[in-house]
């Protein structure tokens, strides 16, 4: 699979998770220990808790994009960082 993201800190061979939500996709970086394939099981049973998180940078995503002066796109800013860039 080839994916292009504008992510400069992510690098080859870094283990990363694909989120879909909705229309869109995130790619961020998570502990090597998930890409394990020791990991594949608690990964699945895990899913439920990864789809929030999902969900919830999306949602801090969505604030940006509406964010309507400058301290309130620093907050949502902020919060991308925070749950999408991990």
């Amino acid at each position: 699979m080839k994916v292009v993201s504008d992510q400069t800190e992510i690098k080859k061979g870094d283990c990363v998770t694909v989120e879909e939500v909705k229309d869109n996709a995130n790619v961020r970086r998570v502990d090597p220990v998930m890409c394990e394939p020791e990991s594949q099981e608690v990964v699945q049973e895990l899913a439920p808790e990864l789809q929030e998180e999902a969900d919830e940078c999306y949602e801090a995503k969505q604030e940006l994009l509406t964010a309507e002066d400058d301290a309130a796109v620093e907050r949502a800013a902020r919060k991308v960082k925070i749950l999408c860039n991990n």
